[in-house]
Formats: C-alpha cells, sequence, structure tokens
C-alpha cells in the first residue's frame, strides 16, 4: 500500500481529502503543520508528500518542501494552493496543483497513478482564512 503525507491547515480539508484517499487505497496521515510533517517523516518512510503552500503557522509549505527535497529526494511532493504562485519561488520539479482540484488529479500527481473519479474537488471554500480560489 502507499503511503502519503498530507500536510494542510485547514482540518475540514484534511478529513475529507483522508476518508476520500482511503478509500482509493492509499495509506494517509494528515497533520497540520510542517513541524509535525518534518517530525513524521523522520519517524517513518512515506511514498509521496502533499504540502499546502499557504501553511497557518511556522514554516511555510514551500520552505518545508525545500528542506524534504534536500533531505529526502526520493520523496515525490505536491505543492497545493489556492492562490497564484506566478511570483513565488517554487522549487524545480515540483507539481502545483491549484485549489479546486479533483482527489484524482492529487492522486495522479502525487504517485503516477490513475484512479476512478473520486467524490469531488477539495475546494478552497472551506478555507478557515475566508479566502476562495477563482
Amino acid at each position: 500500500m502507499r503511503s502519503l503525507l498530507f500536510v494542510e491547515d485547514n482540518e475540514l480539508l484534511a478529513e475529507t481529502a483522508v476518508m476520500a484517499l482511503t478509500d482509493v487505497g492509499l495509506e494517509v496521515r494528515a497533520v497540520r503543520d510542517a513541524e509535525s510533517a518534518w517530525a513524521l517523516l523522520e519517524q517513518r518512510p512515506f511514498d509521496a508528500v502533499v504540502v499546502d503552500v499557504h501553511l497557518a503557522d511556522g514554516i511555510s509549505g514551500i520552505e518545508l518542501t525545500r528542506r524534504i527535497l534536500k533531505h529526502h529526494p526520493e520523496l515525490s511532493v505536491v505543492l497545493t494552493t489556492a492562490y497564484e504562485t506566478s511570483e513565488v519561488a517554487l522549487p524545480d520539479g515540483v507539481v502545483v496543483l491549484r485549489k479546486p482540484y479533483l482527489f484524482r488529479e492529487l492522486v495522479l500527481a502525487a504517485t503516477g497513478e490513475q484512479v476512478p473519479d473520486l467524490s469531488g474537488a477539495i475546494t478552497a471554500s472551506d478555507r478557515s482564512d475566508g479566502h476562495r480560489a477563482v
């Protein structure tokens, strides 16, 4: 079973993703911040990591991604965001998914595997900061 670490500060979004991704056979662990993600990565292996660019507390998703790529270059890392990224210096070779995205797009980006259409899109409308993707 493939394992995925899902780093997202929006609790509802993380819970929804865990349920949908588990339904397609992934082992998913969700955490709310970069520090927790890093601690888990040091404790156990994952096949892929999905990271929200704008985490609420501490280290940003981009900084976490840089750290992961430096210390765990074998990992597939996918960044997600509801915001424009053209003015942000993103790490090379990282897939960026714009919210809202379909769960199957997330699985394909993170694992390279095709899955059937799942229950819908992860939307940014549930963000705790009140911002919405357009």
